[in-house]
């Protein structure tokens, strides 16, 4: 985002660099600069909007240098590459720098497989250095100035380098303006959770179960990462894929970490993450850009219970409790920091949530009074 409230497609919309008419399956988006316009109901053109909004915005590309549906030589049937950078200097625009393959955000890992080999394709058909695959928040992106053509493993290119410049050795810094982690609406939080389950479940070799089991190791290290208090501002985190990092360097990381966890709560989890390299690379990629400490605990409790609702409903008589009545539950019984708050038949500790979410509100309420007293009457009298 450009801002706490607007998108890098709305800011694109206000600032002319492109325009949405018609209305329901006749609305179109306009690109101006490049002169080209598409259908707004396909769910893969969203995709490429954004993505081509946050080059302008986060990246700093020109938009004249960046075109759309790029014919792409030497490939039959004929194909087109669907987001293509061209250098500064190439003002002909005959030499692609950057091509992208988008995707709609909830493709399967079979389908996102195959859009990043038609990325590498179009990418060494276009004699581009890199190349992408974006399905939502899972990106793929890979260089070839550095790694052969056949190299997908070590082939990880962190993130899309700012106008032209050297590729960053990670993506994402602690409080690093631009480069933190960022709250997320609730279908982006849904799509990514159920990629992660597709991802665990490998086609039926893992039950429902087995797979959850799994990504509650694994979204468990995600959040420890983010709330290491001894991250020092500016550092990156360490659930991320780093730059020409095999899945193998970076399972051993992951599982690191979670070893450092059992080792401060041993009753947590008593098994190891059971999950081979390439399949964990694969959800670190499908969640490294989540902050699930920013995004709201509304957001992540319909997420996650729409989630878990689809295999425990049916198979293990589980039931969650809307959440409108817990909210109301939770502020009728007004629980209060001295308070214990029991719940024997917990679920996925809906109640118990909303219950420490309610009395942190409080805390901060209080801390806030207490603060703004001693302001206006001075420390004594407050």
């Amino acid at each position: 985002m450009t801002t706490s409230t607007k998108t890098y497609l709305e800011q694109a919309i206000e600032d002319g660099h492109a325009k949405i008419g018609g209305e329901g399956k006749t609305q179109r988006i306009r690109y101006v600069a490049a002169n080209h316009s598409e259908r707004w109901s396909d769910p893969e053109e969203k995709i490429r909007a954004e993505l081509w909004a946050e080059l302008i915005y986060k990246y700093h590309y020109r938009p004249e240098r960046i075109r759309f549906e790029v014919k792409v030589p030497r490939r039959t049937p004929n194909d087109l590459a669907d987001l293509v950078i061209y250098p500064a200097i190439d003002s002909e625009l005959k030499s692609p720098w950057f091509v992208f393959e988008c995707k709609r955000a909830d493709v399967s890992d079979a389908e996102f497989a195959q859009a990043i080999e038609q990325a590498c394709g179009n990418r060494a058909s276009l004699g581009a250095a890199y190349a992408g695959a974006i399905a939502g928040l899972t990106r793929r992106l890979l260089r070839f100035d550095k790694f052969p053509a056949g190299e997908r493993d070590k082939n990880i290119l962190t993130d899309i380098p700012i106008r032209y410049g050297k590729p960053p050795e990670w993506r994402f810094y602690k409080n690093e303006p631009g480069k933190d982690l960022a709250a997320i609406p609730r279908e982006e939080l849904r799509a990514a959770i159920r990629k992660c389950h597709q991802t665990l479940w490998e086609g039926g070799r893992r039950s429902p179960i087995a797979a959850f089991g799994e990504f509650c190791k694994i979204i468990f290290v995600k959040h420890r990462d983010e709330k290491n208090l001894d991250r020092p501002d500016g550092q990156p985190y360490a659930f991320q894929r780093r730059d020409g990092e095999s899945a193998e360097v970076l399972a051993a990381r992951i599982h690191r970490l979670y070893k450092d966890e059992q080792e401060q709560e041993p009753d947590v989890f008593t098994d190891q993450i059971n999950v081979d390299p390439p399949i964990l690379a694969q959800c670190v990629e499908h969640l490294e850009g989540i902050s699930l400490d920013r995004t709201e605990l509304d957001t992540k409790g319909v997420a996650f219970e729409e989630f878990m609702g689809g295999f425990f409903k049916g198979d293990f008589g589980q039931y969650f409790t809307p959440r409108e009545l817990i909210a109301f539950a939770v502020e009728v019984l007004n629980p209060e920091r001295k308070h214990m708050v029991l719940d024997p038949a917990c679920g996925s500790g809906g109640f118990l949530l909303y219950a420490l979410d309610h009395v942190r509100r409080e805390a901060g309420w209080q801390a806030a009074k207490r603060w703004f007293e001693e302001q206006l009457l001075g420390p004594a009298q407050a």
